[in-house]
């Protein structure tokens, strides 16, 4: 509906109303309001409030919606699907069962064993990351009321700007967001391990005579026995997975 006052005894009783009607603003100074627990309406209410019985009413007008910003806050979100799990480690050995299967490691002077055991690794689960996001919508308010045969009467200077509300949601991370979390063990039965049975004394004695010492339940007796055997080096196998405590 265009503003207009089209009689001037309307616009002589909007000069009245203007000096002495509780219509007028009550908020000092108008400044803008931005709140996340109000509507725009309620805003433009709180700005201009016009009181009864003067007919006026206030509404918002003007607005303009901002983009979704993240407020810094964020959260554990839900497994990446499809899952994705890691073992961490290089797991722990138990349950070794030694197999008297002797070979030097990579052409080392100790003498090892192979071995079965039941290696338990760490798990790590990714996880999805949340980002609380806001955004702020801007308005103005203005107050106006309708006189006699559908005149508005829209009183200039009454207006607010910039006022707005503000939206809360929370959206997920991209996948440079995504972290790893804690997620159990997971055993692998019956694994082949590498078990030291006999340090050599060109170890412990740099050279000089000396005896084998045994490890894991093997004793001197065992180490000589197996150093007079015909061990060819084998590739090394110091990998994670070796029982060599």
């Amino acid at each position: 509906m265009p503003k207009s006052i089209k009689l001037a005894a309307c616009a002589a009783l909007l000069s009245t109303s203007l000096i002495s009607s509780p219509a007028l603003a009550r908020h000092p100074g108008k400044t803008p309001i931005v709140d996340s627990t109000l509507t725009a309406q309620q805003i433009c209410d709180l700005q201009l409030r016009p009181a009864d019985p003067s007919e006026f009413s206030t509404f918002p007008m003007n607005e303009r919606e901002g983009n979704w910003e993240r407020t810094g806050r964020s959260q554990l979100g839900n497994p990446v699907v499809p899952e994705q799990r890691r073992r961490v480690g290089g797991g722990s050995s138990g349950n070794v069962q030694v197999t008297n299967d002797p070979y030097r490691n990579g052409g080392s002077p100790n003498i090892w064993v192979r071995a079965s055991a039941d290696v338990t690794y760490n798990m790590e689960k990714l996880y999805e990351t949340n980002f609380e996001v806001s955004r702020t919508t801007l308005f103005d308010c203005d107050v106006t009321k309708i006189v006699g045969q559908g005149n508005l009467v829209d009183p200039h200077g009454l207006e607010s700007y910039n006022n707005g509300t503000v939206e809360l949601d929370w959206q997920v991370g991209g996948a440079a967001d995504r972290v790893w979390r804690p997620d159990g063990q997971e055993t692998d039965y019956g694994q082949t391990v590498y078990v030291l049975a006999c340090i050599s004394p060109n170890n412990t004695t740099k050279g000089k005579p000396g005896e084998w010492r045994g490890k894991h339940d093997f004793t001197v007796a065992d180490c000589e026995r197996f150093a007079t055997m015909n061990l060819g080096p084998v590739p090394s196998y110091n990998s994670p997975d070796s029982y060599n405590d």
